[in-house]
């Protein structure tokens, strides 16, 4: 066997297990949920086919756009709040001002906290008889603070600002590295030139880290998108269906409805929404290596 071909069967023997583990836990359950949605099928009895009915049904069914409606909200906000909020406290961290370390400690620790473990501690933090952040504007003179988690026009807004809290770390860390990688001389060219701290941010360093922004910004789109856990964990999508996302719709329809053939059609909507949006990151992710190289 010639030298290269051993060379390439070698790759091929490393590349073999992880595209063994991608085709069993991705590729198979992927086909199987497309396939389930022209079903209808309680999880016992036998599947009955019924081709596009389901998603006949879906574009007629009002919990369902709700739901995406309260995505594409979760989605704006969440991530302009991480990513905005992210990019302020990589900039406080670069520029080392005072109690840099606390910021970039503290911002990060939440990230590393389970979303399920996040979302039941704002829980208790936000009950409105209970909770300390109610009991403490009540100590600060407002007489009738907010329900938050039960009220269904705070609902949505109070887990947008936990998921927030708990996220903006991640940006935080992966725009701290691209300021990093700024060269020294630019900084000391602008100071030279007598630039204020706002110009440095607006004309020096957010130029050099855009790709990265946009990079960040694309990825945290689709972790936004995908989210089910913390909105389950602190209101399972209520009260009544104020907060549902799609996560959550597509659990309820399978797992409490035991309409498992529905709850597939709603994973394929999801699957072709974010699929565009995956393929939208790999193309910056290979425009900033481009770039680099």
């Amino acid at each position: 066997m010639k030298l290269g071909s051993r060379r390439k069967w070698i790759g091929y023997a490393f590349v073999l297990p992880a595209f063994f583990f991608m085709a069993v836990f991705i590729l198979y359950p992927l086909i199987e949920s497309l396939i389930l949605s022209f079903y209808d099928w309680t999880g016992i009895s036998a599947k009955t086919f019924v081709g596009f009915e389901n998603f006949r049904y879906l574009l007629k069914d009002r919990v369902f756009w709700l739901a995406l409606k309260n995505n594409l909200i979760f989605t704006v906000l969440a991530t302009a709040g991480t990513v905005i909020l992210g990019f302020f406290l990589a900039v406080a961290i670069e520029r080392r001002v005072k109690g840099w370390w606390f910021y970039k400690v503290v911002y990060f620790l939440p990230v590393m906290v389970s979303m399920t473990v996040v979302g039941l501690l704002w829980g208790r933090l936000l009950d409105p008889t209970l909770g300390p952040v109610n009991f403490l504007l009540k100590k600060l003179g407002v007489a009738s603070p907010p329900f938050w988690l039960g009220d269904p026009k705070t609902s949505l807004l109070s887990i947008i600002g936990v998921a927030i809290w708990q996220y903006a770390g991640f940006p935080m860390i992966i725009l701290l590295a691209a300021m990093e990688n700024i060269p020294l001389e630019i900084h000391d060219a602008a100071t030279i030139d007598g630039v204020s701290e706002w110009q440095r941010i607006r004309y020096v360093i957010f130029p050099l880290i855009k790709p990265v922004f946009l990079m960040i910004t694309v990825l945290q789109i689709i972790f936004s998108f995908k989210v089910f856990d913390i909105v389950w964990a602190m209101t399972q999508g209520g009260p009544g269906d104020s907060s549902i996302v799609l996560g959550v719709y597509l659990y309820k329809a399978a797992f409490r409805y035991t309409r498992f053939g529905y709850g597939a059609a709603i994973a394929v909507a999801m699957f072709l929404i974010i699929f565009p949006l995956s393929l939208l990151y790999i193309r910056l992710t290979r425009l900033e290596e481009a770039v680099e190289e």
